[in-house]
């Protein structure tokens, strides 16, 4: 069993960096900042990854009241858990994981369509990369109207960037595979 923190793990630690929070808080952090679209975290594994934190000394556990009069548990990073997230930050931008994409093992086994559909398939896949990228551009927006951080505002920018790459690289080999047709 590796001792490495998943980014599930590492995305709890990193917004309990912020500030303490209950386990509402977080749901609502990872909802808001869509963090399900680039993480491992479900709806349900929340709290399952606070107890694995706690029992790892990385968070700490402490019940205060509500104003409801109600207990709750609010989480706080604790110092072990400090350090274990700036290790683990700076891990991630020295390694690179690379990605296996969908699009791939259609690219691969692209002689299986039809001229016609080669054509459909490749521009539906053009038109679906600039909806997204049109969609990053609107967060993007949004984000600078709220004044966010410029660590979160990355988060709008970058894929951007690579969506403009992949559109490029579609267009030109839609182009390659019209022109043997």
């Amino acid at each position: 069993m590796s001792d490495k923190l998943g980014n599930k793990e590492i995305a709890v630690l990193g917004l309990l960096s912020e500030r303490p929070m209950h386990g509402y808080d977080l749901e609502h952090e990872i909802r808001m900042r869509d963090m399900r679209y680039w993480t491992e975290i479900s709806m349900s594994s929340v709290y399952k990854i606070l107890k694995k934190l706690e029992e790892k000394g990385l968070i700490n556990c402490e019940v205060k009241q509500s104003t409801n009069n109600v207990a709750q548990k609010v989480y706080s990073l604790a110092d072990l858990g400090k350090v274990r997230l700036n290790g683990e930050i700076s891990g991630l931008f020295s390694e690179f994981d690379h990605h296996r994409w969908d699009i791939d093992l259609a690219v691969s086994n692209l002689n299986v369509l039809t001229d016609e559909q080669k054509v459909t398939s490749l521009n539906a896949y053009i038109r679906k990369l600039k909806e997204l990228l049109s969609g990053y551009g609107e967060l993007q927006k949004y984000l600078e109207g709220e004044n966010c951080p410029v660590h979160r505002m990355a988060l709008a920018v970058r894929p951007q960037y690579l969506y403009k790459a992949e559109i490029e690289w579609a267009e030109a080999y839609l182009e390659q595979v019209t022109a043997k047709q």
